[in-house]
C-alpha cells in the first residue's frame, strides 16, 4: 500500500469548559494531498471513544472542524484513516479542558548502553506537586533516534503503584539510538504529563585480542604485534584500530603509524622495534562505531 501521513492541530489545547476549539486535519501521501479520507474520533476523560466528525478532506488534503466540551478533563482527538489502496495512518492531539492540577512524571533507566537483546528496566514516578498519584494508567512511548515520531510501546500500559511508581522491562534487537518517555493521559481530575526522554544507545559487543611475535624483543630488531577484532564469533573487517604503548610505569600513548583498518576476519598487525632497555606494555584500542562498542585488548608486556 502507498504510505500516508496525517496531522491534526487544535487552535487551543487548554480551553475553558464550553469554549470552542478549531481542529485542522491534513492528509497526504508524500507531498500529494489526499481528499475524501480521514474521520475524527474522540476519547473523553473516562477513556470512552466515539466518532465526532465524518467530514473528509478537500482537494487540498485538509479540513477544519469546531467543537466545545462542557465538562473539564483531558480529551484525545484522533484523525484516523483505516486504509484502502493507501496505507492506514492516524494522529492525535490532547485537550485539557478547564483548570486541572498539574502532574509530573520522571523516568530512569537501569542501563543507557545495552547490547542488542539485553534486558533493561525503565522506571517512572507520577506526582501532582509532591503527592504521588496511585492507580493511574500510564504507558511508555519510544522513537528511533532523537527526532523520530513517538509511538506507544506494546504491553507497557500499566497502573502506578501506591507510591505512584511504575516499572517495565525492555530490550532492543537492533543497534541504534532510541529514546523512551512515559506518558500519563490525564483524567477529569488531573492534567496529562510526559516525562523527559531517556536515550538508549544500543551497540553490538566486541572483543579484540593481542599477540606478539616475541615476548623478549632484542634492541633494534623488529617484531610484530597482532590482534583480531570480533563481535561474537564474527571478525570485523574495515574498522579502525590503533596500538597503544606504555613504557615501564608511564602513561599509555598511541604508537605513531599504527592506526589501521582491520582486514579479513578482523585481523590487524603492526611492526615494532625498541631501542632501549625497558618494560614495554602494548594494547590494541578500538574506539567503537555507532554499531559496535569500543574495546581495549588485554595488555601484552614485553621485557628487553
Amino acid at each position: 500500500m502507498i504510505p500516508t501521513t496525517i496531522s491534526i492541530t487544535a487552535s487551543n489545547t487548554n480551553p475553558t469548559a464550553g469554549q470552542t476549539v478549531t481542529f485542522t486535519v491534513t492528509f497526504k501521501s508524500g507531498t500529494t494531498p489526499l481528499s475524501g479520507k480521514p474521520k475524527l474520533n474522540r476519547a473523553d476523560p473516562s477513556g470512552h471513544w466515539d466518532v465526532v466528525n465524518t467530514t473528509t478532506t478537500d482537494t487540498n488534503g485538509a479540513y477544519t472542524f469546531t467543537r466545545n466540551e462542557s465538562t473539564s478533563g483531558t480529551y484525545t482527538f484522533q484523525a484516523f484513516f483505516a486504509g484502502d489502496t493507501y496505507a492506514p495512518s492516524d494522529a492525535s492531539v490532547l485537550l485539557t479542558v478547564g483548570t486541572l492540577p498539574t502532574t509530573a512524571m520522571t523516568i530512569t533507566t537501569s542501563n543507557t548502553t545495552p547490547t542488542p537483546n539485553q534486558p533493561f528496566t525503565l522506571s517512572g514516578t507520577l506526582k501532582s506537586g509532591t503527592a504521588p498519584l496511585a492507580n493511574k494508567p500510564v504507558h511508555l512511548e519510544r522513537r528511533t533516534g532523537t527526532t523520530g515520531t513517538w509511538a506507544n510501546v506494546a504491553a507497557t500500559f500499566k497502573l502506578t503503584n501506591s507510591i505512584g511508581k511504575v516499572v517495565v522491562s525492555q530490550k532492543i534487537a537492533t543497534a541504534g539510538i532510541y529514546q523512551y518517555r512515559w506518558h500519563y493521559n490525564g483524567t477529569a481530575t488531573y492534567q496529562q504529563a510526559y516525562s523527559a526522554a531517556v536515550t538508549e544507545t544500543v551497540k553490538k559487543p566486541t572483543s579484540i585480542t593481542i599477540s606478539t611475535s616475541t615476548t623478549a624483543p632484542k634492541l633494534n630488531v623488529g617484531f610484530t604485534v597482532s590482534g583480531t577484532l570480533k563481535s561474537g564469533t564474527s571478525g570485523l573487517k574495515g574498522l579502525s584500530v590503533h596500538l597503544e604503548r606504555k613504557i615501564d610505569s608511564g602513561s599509555w600513548t598511541t604508537v605513531a603509524g599504527t592506526t589501521k583498518n582491520t582486514g579479513t576476519g578482523g585481523v590487524v598487525s603492526a611492526s615494532q622495534k625498541v631501542t632501549t632497555h625497558h618494560t614495554y606494555s602494548y594494547r590494541w584500542h578500538f574506539t567503537g562505531t555507532p554499531t559496535y562498542t569500543p574495546r581495549y585488548s588485554p595488555v601484552k608486556t614485553l621485557l628487553t
